[in-house]
């Protein structure tokens, strides 16, 4: 265990996550994140930071994006690439991890990126560009994005039913 201190405020101590979570060690964990950013950043963001600690701790992590939080990889320049990871929550994150401070991420798009090469699946259902009469973009990589596949409702349903734990956001 080892204590770090965040700020001039909290203090903590942190046990590492194979210690806590040491029965998660090759299970196949599936978080379905289905509200982006724009709609509330809380929710991707927990999920964000306990599937990088469910990874440290030996998981098998496949990361499904659907309804809004599809929407977050859109653009030329994506809501995961232009907001922030507060400093405050980065320092969380390095400490309770167990990883270095200035290996976290400064925005979500790199947060992402840095948990796939952790070893997360990740995957993006194509249904939303149905929806906004993009259906060109099916079963395409999001440019920026290209170890994100996309996938369909039928392939959503199939990743879902092998996890041995499902968590929503």
């Amino acid at each position: 265990m080892r204590r770090k201190r965040l700020d001039y405020e909290y203090e903590e101590s942190f046990l590492n996550p194979t210690e806590i979570a040491s029965g998660l060690k090759g299970k196949k964990v599936v978080f379905h994140i289905k509200t982006g950013l724009g709609v509330d950043d809380a929710q991707i963001c927990e999920a964000f930071n306990v599937a990088l600690v469910a990874l440290e701790a030996g998981a098998d992590v496949r990361m499904v994006f659907s309804g809004s939080a599809a929407l977050d990889f859109n653009g030329k320049k994506s809501r995961l690439e232009k907001t922030a990871v507060p400093e405050r929550l980065r320092k969380a994150i390095s400490y309770q991890s167990y990883i270095p401070l200035d290996q976290i991420p400064h925005n979500y798009k790199d947060y992402l990126e840095m948990i796939h090469e952790r070893g997360a699946g990740m995957f993006v259902n194509t249904g939303f560009n149905i929806v906004l009469g993009e259906s060109d973009k099916l079963l395409r990589a999001n440019p920026g994005f290209e170890y994100v596949t996309s996938i369909t409702y039928a392939e959503v349903s199939k990743i879902i039913s092998e996890g041995e734990a499902y968590i929503s956001y």
